[in-house]
């Protein structure tokens, strides 16, 4: 079963890394060296090493870090009340939480809002 394209497993760079991982392979299981496969496929020796040396493309696919805990989040219910009754305006978010008390930056209010 292949992932869909909305399948969030299945990411542009998820996709990329397959492709690289097999042109690169395609090119030095032949026997080429890596200089040669590099200048062949116009990439840096040092990337088609790294894909040349992996035993899979997954080796190559940056893994995301747990989401860390931030002073906004007692507040991220609120926002998206706010958002979803139609508040769209990140200053205007981000003042009414300083009046209710939070004192993070109006960065955390914009960042947070990304996502709806």
């Amino acid at each position: 079963m292949s992932a869909s394209p909305s399948d969030p497993i299945d990411t542009p760079a998820r996709r990329h890394a397959k492709r690289l991982f097999a042109t690169v392979h395609a090119v030095t299981d032949t026997g080429r060296t890596i200089n040669s496969a590099a200048h062949e496929l116009g990439l840096e020796w040092r990337t088609v090493n790294r894909y040349a040396r992996a035993a899979a493309w997954q080796d190559h696919v940056r893994r995301s870090r747990p989401r860390q805990p931030t002073a906004l989040d007692p507040y991220l219910d609120h926002l998206r009340q706010r958002w979803d009754e139609g508040e769209h305006t990140a200053k205007l978010l981000h003042q009414k939480l300083l009046a209710k008390g939070q004192h993070g930056h109006y960065q955390q209010v914009k960042m947070a809002l990304v996502p709806l």
